[in-house]
């Protein structure tokens, strides 16, 4: 019996362990390409290395100091949910292509991305930031950021 919740605890902290929290500048863009009714395309490239399982969100909502966090989206902002399903090496570049407006249908060439609300960069839309983080147990921590 002690064998056995032993080896659940020891699973539970691996799993706890295996979602790495990426430090400031893990990520830096390297394309921002936007236009309305076209696909649209965000490149970054990977500063430090990346562990499976690491999840990051990329958004055009916009923060809030007063309130430290994102205020509530618009019709043209929401945020995409990039989970890293292998290991991520340094000098990679990843590329999210979505189409803007309430159906982005993101797609990613490295990872699984989904979106929730819309995502637009479009002219005309007052969209004029772009933000990639992580959050977690002590808050949002900001990887990069374009505006």
């Amino acid at each position: 019996m002690k064998k056995i919740i032993y080896s659940l605890v020891a699973t539970f902290l691996l799993a706890l362990t295996s979602f790495a929290q990426l430090g400031s500048g893990a990520l830096a863009f390297v394309q921002f390409n936007t236009a309305s009714n076209q696909t649209n395309k965000i490149s970054f490239v990977v500063r430090e290395p990346i562990p499976s399982g690491t999840v990051v969100y990329v958004t055009n909502r916009d923060w809030s100091n007063a309130s430290n966090g994102f205020v509530a989206a618009t019709a043209n902002q929401g945020t995409l949910t990039l989970t890293f399903n292998e290991q991520v090496s340094v000098g990679q570049i990843i590329a999210i292509s979505f189409t803007a407006g309430a159906t982005p249908n993101p797609s990613s060439t490295i990872g699984a991305v989904t979106a929730n609300g819309a995502f637009d960069f479009g002219p005309g839309n007052d969209i004029d930031n772009v933000f990639i983080y992580q959050s977690g147990v002590s808050g949002t921590s900001f990887l990069t950021a374009a505006a």
